[in-house]
């Protein structure tokens, strides 16, 4: 997390610029953003990654310690650093932003980490071998209806394709539109 002197208001710009519809420049902006990414969450009060990890914390009934966690739109690992404080301890992180996945290998918290832009083409994971896949906080701002119906279907075909089958099974799927709305959905 940065120490700079971030305020209320510039988080609230950085919130506003983060809203383009094209992705190539969201991705751009997300890399610039990354430093500040926390800080400005904090500041905004966005709970969606405790909120999502204290869900998960009720709900999962697996050994955390053997889990395989899939990180959807890992950002810069705040997700992962909650969940380590439950006892998970095996990560792969994939994001869209170079420069959010900088921050996340810092963490030392994941086994591996990937570059892909999401909701375009299945995520560089393996077929079935993770116990909880966690999307936390993802900002789609689709042009229409009809894409967000799409990202959504995405987002459930590819955590259907990637959790293993088996009593312990956990996905977990968080999908934020702005700042003020969370959507937490257990499948």
């Amino acid at each position: 997390m940065s120490t700079s002197n971030r305020t209320v208001h510039k988080a609230r710009i950085a919130f506003q610029s983060s809203n383009t519809v094209d992705s190539k420049e969201r991705v751009d902006y997300y890399d610039i953003w990354a430093h500040n990414y926390e800080e400005d969450h904090n500041l905004m009060s966005f709970r969606a990654p405790h909120l999502a990890v204290d869900f998960l914390s009720e709900h999962f009934c697996g050994r955390p310690e053997e889990t395989q966690v899939l990180d959807v739109a890992c950002g810069t690992g705040w997700v992962t650093k909650l969940m380590t404080e439950l006892g998970f301890r095996s990560f792969v992180g994939v994001d869209g932003s170079k420069g959010m996945l900088e921050l996340a290998a810092k963490t030392g918290l994941y086994q591996d980490l990937k570059l892909a832009l999401l909701g375009t083409q299945p995520l560089p994971a393996q077929t079935g071998v993770f116990d909880v896949m966690i999307i936390v906080g993802v900002w789609w701002e689709p042009n229409t209806s009809t894409d967000t119906w799409k990202t959504h279907i995405w987002s459930v075909m590819e955590m259907e394709r990637t959790i293993r089958r088996n009593s312990t099974s956990v996905g977990l799927f968080t999908c934020t539109g702005s700042p003020s709305v969370q959507t937490l959905t257990e499948l």
